[in-house]
């Protein structure tokens, strides 16, 4: 009896083991030999986000594969081919049959199967979502703030309103759904934020720079204004800036091609002089200003809350842009005369 109940339990367990759930497919025009499925996961004590792998599988030379995988629960993840990525809700059961070409990626993915009407929601969803954010990129050109507002609240107001019938019709979105509302409100203010923020700064054009000091590499005090007389570009950045330090050899290859007829100035702030000094030194630049952070204040005005940020005025230190390209980007030397 004690026998049978031991194969018993074994049989049940070696059931539980059993995946229970299945991504198949085709991918048109391959890029990689080989395809992943994958779930995201935030450490509770680290709060470090760790990928882990449900199951991947080898791609074939006419683009097919298979994958089988155990769910507990509704579970969010995400498809990658190696070059792009996806994402999809699973669950127990789901045997998902996936179509796409890598010409056209998202565009062109079809779910077939079971569970793949939460997963082709899932699909317009995120498409909708990019077209909207691309329109409204596109219109920030126009600076006609008022306009791209009135287009924000009457595109994501119908966004949520799709948002509310899917959930009506596909339940198990709804959670899905939930955190895309907090996340597409999040947008919508940081994009209000910035169109704000972009206009205020295209205001500035034509008007004078407020005059701002700091100190140079010798300790000595050194005026912005003290640049009066030649076109001059301002750097600002500070020492644990990433996209900051990756900008300087453009910034600096600007000045050694441009440096006898353009001032090139650069603003080291939001760290330490003693750091700043070093990397400044380090760095080689011909003109170098360092401001504390009681001296911060002095910039209120250009509102410098992200950084790298560039600045160019004319030889009367008039401002040309007040949110001028990044070196690296080849449009920078455009706004020089």
């Amino acid at each position: 009896m004690k026998q049978l109940f031991t194969i018993a339990l074994l049989s049940l367990s070696s059931l539980y083991a059993q995946d229970n759930a299945s991504l198949k497919g085709k991918i048109s025009n391959p890029s990689n030999g080989k395809c992943y499925l994958y779930v995201v996961k935030t450490d509770e004590k680290t709060g470090q986000r760790k990928r882990e792998t449900l199951d991947s599988s080898e791609v074939t030379a006419d683009g097919r594969f298979a994958m089988s995988f155990q769910v507990k629960e509704l579970t969010q993840a995400s498809f990658d081919d190696g070059n792009e990525q996806t994402t999809l809700l699973l669950n127990q059961g789901d045997d998902l049959y996936l179509t796409l070409n890598t010409k056209m990626f998202d565009e062109t993915i079809t779910y077939t199967g079971k569970g793949s009407e939460k997963n082709n929601a899932i699909k317009n969803f995120m498409l909708i979502q990019e077209t909207l954010g691309n329109d409204v990129y596109g219109m920030e050109s126009k600076k006609d703030t008022a306009t791209i507002f009135s287009f924000i609240r009457k595109s994501y107001g119908e966004l949520k309103g799709l948002m509310e019938d899917y959930k009506k019709d596909i339940p198990e979105l709804e959670g899905y759904l939930q955190s895309e509302y907090k996340m597409i409100d999040k947008e919508i203010e940081q994009t209000k934020s910035r169109l704000l923020f972009n206009s205020k700064m295209e205001g500035l054009k034509g008007t004078n720079l407020t005059d701002f000091a700091g100190v140079d590499l010798k300790g000595n005090n050194i005026n912005i204004s003290s640049f009066k007389g030649k076109t001059t570009v301002i750097d600002f950045w500070a020492t644990w800036c990433g996209p900051c330090k990756a900008e300087i050899p453009s910034f600096k290859a600007l000045e050694e091609k441009y440096g006898s007829n353009i001032n090139f100035v650069s603003v080291g702030l939001y760290c330490e002089k003693k750091d700043w000094t070093k990397m400044a030194t380090d760095f080689g630049l011909k003109n170098n200003l360092y401001i504390a952070k009681e001296g911060e204040k002095q910039l209120k005005e250009y509102d410098i809350r992200y950084i790298p940020r560039y600045i160019v005025v004319d030889a009367n230190l008039k401002i040309v842009d007040a949110l001028a390209p990044r070196p690296s980007s080849g449009d920078l030397q455009k706004l020089f005369n």
